[in-house]
């Protein structure tokens, strides 16, 4: 019985950990298409260790679509 619960409590670890990252990969695409420009700063803000491939492939290719926002003195 012992294992069985421990091994339901794993179960619900897993699933809590996979709807925040499913939940997150909509947040993050949701952010990334209402920006019209991306600051260099509120990407290294992220925390890139803990962010899936997938969301990483968005931010860079909303970077390559848009390019880095510059500040007004490099105008």
């Amino acid at each position: 019985m012992l294992v069985n619960d421990m091994e339901l409590e794993n179960n619900r670890h897993r699933e809590l950990e996979s709807s925040i990252e499913f939940y997150m990969k909509r947040v993050v695409h949701t952010w990334l298409n209402r920006k019209k420009s991306i600051k260099k700063k509120d990407v290294e803000n992220l925390k890139i260790d803990k962010m899936s491939g997938e969301i990483m492939k968005a931010i860079v290719k909303r970077v390559l679509e848009l390019g880095w926002m510059k500040k007004k003195k490099e105008e």
